[in-house]
């Protein structure tokens, strides 16, 4: 397929999506944005808005999102006209499914970004979060210990480090900060103290959240055509299963299991990333992404010796895909061909579907909504009985 074409089927889709488009009250909005933070994402948006709402807010018994966005709305932190502390949450935390929300919700109602100079959410709040996704299975051991928390049984980091904060054991103080840096592993320790990430975040405070995925080189409109062809080009070539891995890891981005069910090829579904603009000349993180979790690290275009983040693809940070969406490709890639014979068996009976591939079952499984974090914990341990199972017969 030609590179016109491409970029003929982006222009196509803009404009199907603008004459069906449908006014999103600011009610949904919240609703939809509460089902982006269930679960353990609850707890994310919870620690993020520490600094922002009272601590009585925080720790009445709440247990899903709405909660907490409708705490926003009675103190007038969020309206239907300003979402600006949503996007900082959404993007901040990489909740993908959420910023195309906000995203339609705000062209569908004409509702701007305002552009300030101070953010909701501060430096060291966002490099603590970041700190805190990164920490060792041990970290919570450790924290608790250190602090004399072992009492309270806390399950996660999070709830741990909620209690830190309202006892202000733990705060944006050099001190505490080390104290607290020293409990956890390497990785989250380095990101927590890292100097030079802190000062980088305060400079950027005053530069529009949109930009942040851009690429600081100048792309052209004819070199991201060239660019996007190559890939098309690249993932068509590994067929169906390639097909099906791209739709497993889009499909929290794009929301709408039915729109990548219908899509026949890569050119398709990258015609629905450009819809919402979560692809663009300016925002080619989703490329940088997908090549870096399939490790298709000999992908190469003319494109691609003009942009950084490819000449050093295997050290890119992965901004675009959730944690879940990684669980979610993992399990697909550790599954053999018994696995999916198990699981068809498991979760099908008595009508098997027989599945070509891995990455079809995971595609179904997701559409039936049982591939949720607990539920691929309990598939893992299925399997791993099913193998003892099979070693001693």
């Amino acid at each position: 397929m030609s590179t016109m074409n491409i970029i003929k089927i982006k222009d196509e889709y803009n404009t199907s999506t603008a004459d069906s488009k449908i006014s999103v009250s600011f009610r949904d909005l919240k609703a939809d944005l509460s089902r982006c933070f269930d679960g353990d994402k609850y707890l994310w948006i919870r620690f993020l808005l520490f600094d922002v709402l009272s601590i009585g807010d925080l720790t009445t018994p709440l247990s899903i999102g709405n909660d907490l966005l409708n705490a926003l709305e009675d103190k007038g932190l969020i309206t239907s006209t300003d979402v600006n502390i949503l996007l900082e949450i959404s993007k901040t935390s990489g909740a993908t499914q959420a910023k195309v929300l906000l995203a339609k919700y705000m062209r569908d109602n004409n509702v701007q970004e305002t552009r300030t100079s101070k953010t909701k959410l501060s430096p060291y709040r966002k490099r603590l979060f970041k700190a805190l996704k990164q920490v060792d299975p041990d970290a919570l051991r450790n924290v608790t210990s250190f602090y004399g928390l072992r009492k309270y049984n806390f399950s996660n980091i999070w709830d741990a480090v909620l209690k830190l904060e309202i006892e202000e054991e733990l705060a944006a103080n050099s001190d505490k900060i080390k104290k607290f840096a020293s409990r956890l592993g390497k990785r989250a320790r380095s990101t927590l103290l890292d100097k030079g990430n802190s000062k980088k975040e305060n400079e950027n405070e005053t530069e529009s959240l949109s930009q942040e995925c851009e690429p600081s080189e100048d792309l052209s409109m004819d070199d991201f055509r060239l660019l996007i062809a190559d890939f098309v080009r690249w993932f068509d070539a590994g067929g169906f299963q390639s097909l099906n891995i791209l739709k497993v890891l889009f499909i929290e981005m794009l929301g709408d299991i039915e729109e990548l069910k219908r899509a026949n090829g890569t050119t398709e579904l990258l015609a629905l990333l450009m819809g919402p603009g979560l692809l663009s000349k300016k925002n080619l993180s989703v490329l940088y992404d997908t090549i870096k979790v399939t490790e298709q690290y000999t992908f190469e275009s003319s494109i691609t010796k003009k942009l950084h983040p490819f000449k050093n693809i295997r050290e890119h940070e992965v901004v675009s895909f959730s944690q879940h969406t990684i669980s979610i490709f993992d399990l697909g890639k550790s599954l053999s061909d018994q696995d999916i014979k198990d699981l068809d068996g498991r979760y099908n009976f008595p009508i098997r579907r027989m599945y070509i591939d891995a990455w079809s079952l995971i595609l179904h499984f997701e559409d039936r909504g049982l591939l949720s974090e607990h539920n691929i914990a309990y598939i893992k341990n299925f399997l791993n009985k099913k193998k003892k199972i099979n070693k001693v017969d």
